[in-house]
């Protein structure tokens, strides 16, 4: 994808290119949390979070793509880490 699309939205109530990758490396963390949740607290609440909301006061649109991109995938390493560190049960 050219560059100069990256914010172009396919759809007015959807992400375009640059929210999505910002997204995924915002919410790399919260997945995290949640397995970790999961994990040590079996039973407990997720907490719900607003899409839109956290999109906007996080500005995922004025985002850097290739900055966002690095941080997912080293969020995500951070998460593949956890999960090969549980015991199989």
């Amino acid at each position: 994808i050219p560059a100069e699309r990256f914010a172009e939205r396919l759809q007015p109530d959807r992400f375009n290119l640059i929210e999505m990758v910002a997204h995924l490396a915002d919410w790399e963390d919260i997945f995290l949390d949640r397995l970790r949740q999961t994990v040590e607290r079996p039973g407990s609440t997720i907490l719900a979070y607003d899409e839109t909301k956290r999109a906007e006061e996080k500005r995922y649109a004025e985002r850097d793509i290739h900055h966002e991109a690095q941080v997912f995938a080293n969020r995500r390493r951070d998460t593949l880490d956890f999960i090969s560190g549980l015991a199989p049960e």
